[in-house]
Formats: structure tokens, sequence, C-alpha cells
């Protein structure tokens, strides 16, 4: 800790707060306070006291940094006197120091785990086993339902953990009929829900009755990284995340549909994206976002809107957090649209559509306008 104070002053700073990395009561509050205690000319020092008798944040003011090299001097650490000692040895500087209204239990034994989980409100059972409810809106893709089930089989670590959720639109094909055969003979539960049709309103029915701990919310042409579970939790451990994403990435037809050029703008695109994401932590609902359900519940799930409804919600979540990219493989989406219609003509319309939404035209008219031009272009194409 002198070391970390030391460093600090040196550096410019005028107060500096230490906290315990194992204490889940600390919140904006009790920081906050430490800050304005050091703020007031009769405090040079705050200590937050430990039901052990320890102490769990301990905040200096630049006036203080005189006495480091004697203040932690004779405490004995790991013990129920080190807040006593530490209070003693200021008296003995003529260090001014206050204490802090909230006296907050930290962990240290197994006896002290429930304390843990009254304060965060996450169980121990989903921090050593958490459960990994993977949603997928559909609307007629009956011919892709049955490898998208495989897929994420294939790719998931702890197939004991898993759940498949298809949140169908109203599909005037077989697509039902498929899942609910696929369910019959899965090796991980499968289920098929109904919902009204949209993206944002499948997205929030699939959550409704999905029974994770945590969501991954997949679109039915992506392909999942290997061991997607895995890299998706770990991206979240991360200190600050409060969702998280997988790299971009395009899968291309076997039939060679794509033309060279396309191929060339694709590998651009795909590139753009990447630093899009580094820089701005902006992912699209393409790269599977992934989020625990305690944070999903906090940002109200979607918007329910039928377009536009990954764009509105990545806005939400980077007013309350950062937006992770996991390490390793990207996750692949299909690259079906823009080998039919061309790569520059499809990139075109999403900006288009991604600019009329930031001048405030609504979801619905985007929606109207987008899957309109949809059927004109296929009209054309027959």
């Amino acid at each position: 800790m002198k070391n970390a104070f030391h460093g600090c002053f040196r550096s410019g700073e005028e107060r500096v707060v230490i906290v315990g990395s194992d204490i889940p009561g600390i919140d904006q509050d009790v920081v906050s306070e430490a800050l304005e205690k050091l703020n007031s000319t009769d405090c040079q020092m705050v200590l937050g006291k430990a039901l052990d008798g320890g102490y769990y944040l301990i905040g200096l003011s630049k006036e203080a940094e005189k006495h480091l090299d004697l203040l932690f001097h004779g405490v004995e650490w790991g013990t129920d006197r080190v807040f006593q000692q530490q209070q003693t040895i200021c008296n003995r500087l003529n260090v001014k120091m206050k204490i802090l209204s909230h006296v907050l239990q930290d962990v240290d034994t197994p006896e002290d785990i429930s304390v843990f989980e009254k304060e965060i409100g996450i169980p121990q059972r989903v921090l050593i086993s958490p459960k990994l409810s993977v949603i997928v809106p559909v609307l007629n893709e009956a011919g892709q339902v049955e490898e998208c089930v495989k897929d994420i089989i294939q790719k998931m670590g702890d197939k004991h953990q898993l759940e498949i959720i298809f949140s169908d639109g109203g599909s005037m094909d077989e697509t039902v009929e498929k899942l609910n055969d696929i369910s019959e003979t899965s090796s991980v539960p499968v289920r098929v829900i109904h919902s009204e049709k949209g993206r944002g309103m499948q997205l929030n029915a699939g959550a409704a009755h999905a029974t994770g701990d945590y969501y991954l919310f997949l679109h039915v042409d992506t392909k999942l990284p290997e061991n997607f579970d895995d890299t998706s939790l770990k991206c979240l451990d991360i200190p600050g995340n409060i969702a998280g994403a997988f790299k971009f990435g395009l899968l291309y037809s076997d039939k060679g549909a794509c033309s060279w050029f396309s191929r060339q703008v694709l590998e651009w695109l795909i590139w753009l994206v990447r630093w899009r994401c580094r820089l701005f932590e902006f992912p699209y609902g393409d790269q599977t976002l992934f989020i625990s359900r305690q944070n999903f519940e906090k940002v109200k799930g979607y918007p329910n809107y039928p377009l536009m409804e990954d764009y509105a919600m990545v806005e939400k979540l980077r007013k309350c957090g950062h937006i992770g990219i996991a390490h390793g493989d990207p996750s692949l989406t299909s690259a079906r649209r823009a080998e039919k219609h061309g790569a520059l003509k499809i990139i075109g319309i999403n900006a288009c559509f991604i600019l009329a939404y930031k001048c405030g035209v609504h979801p619905e008219t985007l929606a109207r306008w987008y899957y309109g031009n949809q059927q004109t272009v296929l009209k054309k194409k027959k």
C-alpha cells in the first residue's frame, strides 16, 4: 500500500483511496464518503472498518504522504487488531483521521460466501456452474434450424449447462415442426416459444422463457466459435463489462457466389467492424451479444423494435458499462445477402438505415422500408 500511495502522489494525485478486493458491500456511496472526508481541511486519512477487526478502505491526502514510511509499521496484519493498531499509529503520528459510517464484512472463509451472495445478488451456484441460454429468433427458417442446433451443441464446452430457445415470430413454413422433432432427440434441451413478429419482441420473449443465468442472443445463420461458453463467460468476468460480443466474421457460400470484388469489399468490412468494436465498443447483433440475466433485467431487455433492436440495445448497454469483445475466434455470419445482392449494395442499405435511425426515423417505419425493399429486390430477381 505504501508503494501504491507514493506512486499516485508522485503522479500528481491529491487524494488516493485504496479498497479491498474481497468486500462485496463497497459501493459508490462508500467511496464518495471517503473522498468527501478527505476534501475537508481537518482530515488527512480515512478508514473503513471491517467487521473482523481490520479495515476495508484506507484513504490519504497528499499532506499525509510524509508519514508513509511509519504509517503501517508494527501493524499485525491478518488479525482482529489491525483497525485498532492503525488508529493508534495515526494518533502517535498526529495524522488527522476520520472513520467512515459504513462497517462492512469481507469474504475470507467459506462461511462468508452467504454475505457475498446477498450483496451482489448472485448465488454461489451461478459462480461455480452457470447455466447458459442460447436464444435464437426465427421466422421461416426451416432450412437453417437443424444446422443451427448442431453447431451450438458441437461448439459448446459444458453441454450439461445449456438450453436452446427458438423464439418463433409466426413462421409459415416447417420451422416449428422441424424444431419440435429436433427437441425430441436432442442431447440438450431445445424449446420453441411463440412470439409477436419482430426481432426485439422475439428476443425479449425468448429471454422471458429462459432459465439460464446468462443469455446469448444468436442469429440463426451465425456460426459460433469453439467453446463459446467459456470465452463469453471469461469476457463477462472482466471488471466493468456489462455485456459482450464475439469478433465479427463472415461465412461465405461454398458455391462461389461471391465475386472477387465483393469478397474484397467484405474483407474490408470485417476489418472496419473490428476497429469499430475496438475503439467504440459498438458491436451489432450479428456478433452474438451475451449478457447475464441480472444485467439484462437491469437494462429492461431489448427495445421492442422490429428493426434496429440490436443498435438500440448496445446504446443502452454503453450507458451502464463496457461491452467487451471476447478473445479468440470470431462468430461467422452468413454472407448470403451480400452474395445475392452485392456487397456494396447491402453495406450501403445498412448504412442508410442506421443514419435514418440516428436522424429520428422510428424503427417501425424503418422495418416497413427495409422488408418492403427486400421483397422488391426478390421480385426483380425472379
